[in-house]
């Protein structure tokens, strides 16, 4: 039996050596021996094993990520080595080092998916569990800012951009064709704008190049009349700097 007999498999396999603690808060994970995926596979009957083990210490010998962006982690059990969702465990925290950029990229159309986070994965308790995954259907190909890069502690690499006002972190790996950092501000910012509204006026960052920042007033106007069969779509913004 190999992995790629099913179209859930191991697309990376590595040896790890650290300290964690099984978390199952609002959770209910399984413990598999020998088997990763084994809801595909149907070999291994889910279970809750991992529920009344929350707060236990352990020890991780080795990672497993699947094609699907999903890791487990194998740690040994009563004498059986087992494997759990790593989204069930805390793994230990680790540093980062970031840089601010402006730059267009776009986001790989992978054969894998790939995790995306709020922040820098494991800088944190829980940020290590991802928001969402980037798949052939969703994100990827898809043109974006980038604002950030980090480089982890255990030299791991990663990017954050901005898609559609939000911003998440990723694997360096899955951004490509990253151009020359922009001349032009970043402005970021989560106003509500509703197409039967005036104007709206929220605060926003204005960041340059340089990592410089400033606080500022930015205010949008809808041009024109709203009626049910002509909704408005030109605006007009100006931005004041409030200090």
């Amino acid at each position: 039996m190999t992995g790629s007999d099913y179209d859930v498999y191991v697309n990376n396999m590595l040896a790890v050596n650290y300290e964690a603690a099984i978390d199952q808060t609002a959770r209910f994970d399984g413990l598999y021996p020998g088997m990763i995926w084994p809801y595909n596979h149907g070999g291994v009957a889910g279970n809750h094993d991992a529920r009344p083990l929350h707060g236990t210490q352990i020890h991780v010998t080795r990672e497993a990520t699947l094609n699907t962006g999903m890791t487990f982690a194998e740690f040994n059990w009563h004498g059986k080595d087992v494997w759990i969702p790593k989204d069930g465990i805390i793994p230990p925290t680790l540093t980062a080092k970031i840089q601010l950029t402006n730059q267009l990229a776009t986001l790989m159309k992978p054969e894998i998916d790939y995790p995306y986070f709020k922040a820098v994965p494991q800088t944190k308790g829980r940020n290590h569990i991802p928001l969402g995954y980037i798949t052939k259907n969703r994100l990827a190909g898809q043109k974006v800012l980038v604002t950030a890069q980090a480089i982890r502690s255990d030299n791991a690499e990663f990017t954050q951009f901005y898609v559609n006002g939000v911003s998440f972190w990723v694997s360096a790996q899955v951004v490509s064709n990253l151009g020359q950092p922009l001349p032009t501000l970043f402005i970021g910012s989560n106003p509500v704008i509703r197409a039967n509204t005036k104007s709206k006026s929220s605060t926003v960052t204005i960041r340059q190049a340089t990592g410089e920042s400033d606080l500022a007033q930015i205010k949008f106007s809808v041009q024109g009349n709203y009626t049910k069969d002509f909704q408005r779509k030109n605006f007009e913004s100006q931005i004041a700097r409030t200090n």
